[in-house]
């Protein structure tokens, strides 16, 4: 329960500016008592918070970064066709309504508690965000083209900055005295740290030959499973569904990308450092590399400058293959299903760039225009969509959903073979002490946050710590098979109030119970500022499709 939800985002830069878009205190706290108010704002603003209208406006663009942040957390799984789904754009819409809302109010209050943040504290806290720093120093090029990227105006990015700093200010001294109750944290502390001996049985589903290949059974039995065959696949299309299919270019601004001639002496720092890890290296060697290291540490001014250019020319007309034929640049192609990350984009570019491209890529119509996307290392890189393949249901094959079917049936007759013997195990425990030993079963003793050091799933795991000792439990894992199990020991721990654990479930209460007084305050402002929502408007908004 007290695991962090981890970020899937594609790459260090973009977890880095979400981070920065994002309300620090945000809260899930509950939206639905001020939709509940809406309908009675009387001009046309959105939202109505105290004196501060909120247009249609604002909110479309708070709603763009919402999403923005929604594909991040999803990482590989997001896909465009989630945002098509009602429960899903509800959610988008909510959160960003609520952080619009919450942000207001703190900063109402703030105002009138007197918290200011002047002009040079805001311009100190950008200045040193290692986000825009390049060589060391500040560069004013790289917040500007990451705000570019974001479609982020200065005065939107100053104004968030300066909310930011300003809901530290009044919120984090509240939080000084807020801490985990040592009882709460030593109940925790043994719910983690309990250990457990378990025996294991596996049964696998491919025990269940029956239906292991049905193409090889008689041809009169054969045929009797053919109208089985058809039910199941008119009633299970997602099972043969191929996905969709992209084609894109991608064309890449690195340091070779530069027109930059450094001198040896220029480049002369750059080896001796270099050559404290490695007494071999050799100068002349090294050259080339040394001069593309230099490129990149000292001409993201040049490429920023090259990429507007490049967005000049293809918005005027000029094709891919013609720019960068112009500027000496190279062209990556890669054709990939939409669950998968591009091998080629993988190999050439590494893992999380590969993840942002395709991301972005399925963002794109064959005739949008390229789309800029930053790198992890400063590149720069403008992908195109060539040619989708739409995703489609195959045609029925009788040998393709036979095998299908197969497997969906093998794995029903183990769960009833699985379920028939813990019944009789819990009625005769040698039995189940029998059979571990006929099929060599496995012992393994673990606490409830130790899963990944054995390769035994979470959920196994889970279905384990439900039980009392020597009772049973059983639950598929990671093969597909069935694990079945006895509890055979439980130990609690002793409670080290100095130990690591101890003080990261005592900090880890803390902040949830900082969050809790956060929504109590959120609540009181709410009702100090008087917060209503144009329900009617909303609505509008959401049948029109404008959110999209």
């Amino acid at each position: 329960m007290l695991e962090s939800i981890r970020n899937a985002a594609s790459s260090i830069w973009f977890r880095a500016f979400l981070f920065i878009l994002a309300i620090s205190f945000a809260v899930m706290w509950s939206i639905g008592d001020m939709i509940m108010l809406g309908g009675r704002t009387p001009s046309r603003a959105l939202i109505s918070v105290g004196s501060t209208k909120v247009g249609v406006g604002e909110f479309q663009r708070k709603l763009k970064q919402e999403l923005i942040r929604f594909q991040a957390e999803m990482g590989q799984g997001f896909s465009p066709e989630m945002l098509q789904q009602p429960e899903i754009m509800q959610m988008v819409v909510q959160r960003t309504l609520q952080t619009l809302v919450q942000g207001e109010l703190i900063r109402q209050e703030a105002d009138r508690l007197g918290v200011v943040v002047s002009d040079e504290i805001v311009r100190e806290k950008i200045q040193a965000m290692p986000l825009f720093q390049r060589d060391g120093k500040y560069s004013q090029q790289a917040l500007k083209s990451m705000l570019r990227n974001f479609g982020l105006t200065d005065d939107d990015f100053v104004a968030q900055v300066r909310q930011e700093i300003q809901q530290r200010l009044l919120i984090q001294p509240l939080f000084g005295a807020i801490e985990s109750p040592p009882f709460m944290t030593a109940q925790l502390y043994k719910w983690q740290k309990q250990n457990r001996t378990l025996k294991l049985i596996q049964y696998k589903d491919a025990d269940m030959n029956k239906f292991s290949d049905p193409l090889k059974l008689p041809q009169k039995e054969w045929d009797g499973l053919q109208e089985q065959w058809k039910t199941y696949y008119e009633t299970h299309q997602e099972d043969f569904r191929v996905p969709e299919v992209r084609k894109i270019s991608v064309m890449v601004l690195d340091a070779s990308s530069v027109d930059m001639n450094p001198t040896d002496d220029e480049l002369r720092p750059l080896f001796e450092e270099q050559k404290k890890e490695d007494k071999k290296l050799v100068f002349a060697k090294v050259k080339n590399n040394l001069r593309k290291q230099y490129k990149l540490k000292h001409g993201a001014d040049q490429l920023y400058e090259l990429s507007n250019v490049i967005k000049d020319k293809l918005a005027g007309g000029a094709t891919f293959a013609e720019v960068a034929k112009d500027h000496k640049l190279k062209i990556l192609t890669s054709t990939f299903n939409v669950t998968e990350t591009p091998d080629e984009l993988r190999l050439a570019l590494g893992e999380e760039e590969a993840v942002s491209l395709k991301q972005t890529s399925l963002e794109l119509h064959t005739d949008d225009l390229p789309q800029e996307v930053m790198g992890e290392q400063g590149e720069i890189f403008f992908v195109r969509v060539d040619d989708i393949k739409e995703s489609h249901v195959l045609p029925y094959d009788a040998k393709e959903v036979g095998k299908k079917w197969a497997k969906r049936e093998q794995k029903k007759l183990n769960q009833d073979r699985v379920s028939e013997k813990m019944m009789a195990f819990e009625k005769n425990k040698a039995a189940f002490d029998a059979e571990y030993k006929a099929r060599k079963g496995r012992e393994v003793s673990l606490m409830r946050t130790e899963a990944r050091k054995i390769k035994l799933p979470s959920f196994v795991v889970q279905a384990a710590f439900e039980k009392k000792k020597g009772e049973y439990f059983m639950a598929r894992d990671a093969s597909g098979s069935i694990m079945l199990g006895r509890v055979e020991k439980v130990s609690e721990p002793r409670v080290d109030t100095q130990e690591k654990g101890y003080q990261a479930i005592k900090g880890g209460v803390g902040q949830m119970l900082q969050a809790d007084f956060l929504n109590l305050l959120l609540r009181n402002l709410e009702y100090r500022y008087k917060v209503e929502i144009n329900q009617p408007m909303l609505q509008q908004i959401l049948e029109s499709g404008m959110t999209v």
